[in-house]
């Protein structure tokens, strides 16, 4: 019987590798991308470009013990003040998907239509997690559960027959986080132009989604698409 399960494992194991042998590469920006793109950045192989980072001068300098207390105290302030503050209100933890990227990670500005007709630009990011596809939807189903949790808006839509979930938060409550963050220095003394103008509370929306081993984010469902 222990043979024939080290047999049969032994079968699943070559299976699961061919399996990946077949897998459609990623296809390059220039035929993911739509033809309204306005700007992109991208960068095929994360791995890679992480591996020439960590040899560059420039992160040296940053790893040397010299610059050990300096830098402790500039991430944690960014941390207390920056990323601590995003996260409450967005409900997510940023370090969570900090290990998904192992591949392709393009992002592009496209033109775009509001609800009632207006252009703006809109946004597109795709990351590759290659092999850590199945922790992506892991976390992605996480999300979803404490975004609905938390009481804030959240709908559901196919776009291309691929599920994706749009996520709904209001432009005030961000204004408001990032306003404790980075405080405007002019409030509170008068000026001559008179009290400024409080910003519409408009809804902004981030379309999620998986795509095999593509994490999508965007702005509109168009760009998406």
């Amino acid at each position: 019987m222990r043979i024939q399960h080290a047999f049969f494992s032994l079968l699943a194991a070559l299976a699961m590798t061919a399996i990946n042998s077949l897998a459609a590469p990623v296809p390059p920006p220039e035929k993911l991308l739509s033809d309204d793109t306005l700007v992109m950045f991208t960068m095929p192989d994360w791995d890679k470009a992480m591996e020439l980072h960590a040899r560059s001068p420039q992160t040296k300098l940053w790893q040397d013990p010299v610059l050990k207390p300096f830098k402790d105290k500039l991430v944690a302030k960014f941390t207390k003040e920056v990323v601590e503050p995003l996260e409450k209100e967005l409900g997510v933890k940023f370090s969570d998907y900090s290990g998904l990227i192992h591949g392709q990670l393009t992002f592009a500005l496209t033109t775009a239509t509001k609800e009632n007709g207006d252009a703006t630009v809109g946004y597109v990011l795709v990351l590759d997690a290659r092999d850590k596809a199945a922790y992506l939807k892991q976390r992605l189903d996480t999300l979803k559960k404490k975004w609905v949790d938390s009481g804030k808006q959240i709908k559901s839509d196919k776009i291309r027959g691929v599920d994706f979930t749009t996520l709904i938060v209001m432009s005030e409550d961000l204004r408001k986080t990032f306003e404790k963050t980075f405080p405007d220095p002019s409030e509170g003394y008068e000026s001559l132009e008179g009290p400024k103008k409080k910003p519409k509370n408009e809804k902004m929306e981030l379309i999620i989604g998986q795509s095999d081993s593509l994490l999508i984010l965007g702005s509109h469902a168009k760009g998406i698409e």
